[in-house]
């Protein structure tokens, strides 16, 4: 497991689909955000990952425009929403993105089919605050989004963050 530790203190932050997991990893996606590249990495097979004497090429790579622009991810701002097959990023500044059907995209996306980004407005943030930790709920697809403010904090709820066009604050 020493691989797993490298390849996390490099890119920083990923996550995995945790349908797949049913006692063991192998056939688990691991999605790894690569914030140098503005990139999101994926190995499809996190067994074989684990196994691995040498960090194996990622199975695929997704890119695109939205995820170049939006390179200072959130900590713990990736999660995967199992029931949709989507997964979100959340940057500190409060830009969502949002990819559909994850599971089998590969390479550029360009579509606002696939892939879309909206703001968490900025007229309501807290003084100097920072977006963290992100969480969907797969019983009902809402997203929600820690929010650390320089006297507080609060949980910023999204019902409708899968039906967010591009642009949308």
């Amino acid at each position: 497991r020493p691989l797993l530790g490298v390849l996390f203190a490099v890119v920083l932050t990923g996550c995995i689909d945790p349908e797949d997991l049913n006692g063991g990893t192998g056939g688990t996606a691991l999605y790894v955000i690569d914030a140098s590249a503005g990139a999101v990495l994926v190995w499809d097979d996190l067994g074989a990952l684990e196994s691995a004497a040498t960090a194996p090429d990622p199975s695929r790579r997704l890119t695109g425009s939205l995820l170049a622009n939006n390179r200072t991810l959130a900590w713990g701002g990736m999660c995967f929403d199992p029931s949709r097959n989507r997964l979100f990023l959340v940057s500190e500044t409060g830009t969502v993105v949002r990819i559909e059907g994850v599971s089998r995209k590969n390479g550029e996306l360009t579509s606002s089919q696939d892939i879309a980004s909206f703001t968490l407005d900025n007229a309501e943030r807290l003084s100097e605050s920072v977006f963290a930790q992100a969480a969907v709920d797969p019983q009902d697809g809402t997203l929600y989004v820690a929010e650390n403010g320089k006297s507080s904090s609060r949980i910023w709820v999204v019902a409708n963050a899968g039906s967010q066009s591009t642009g949308a604050t």
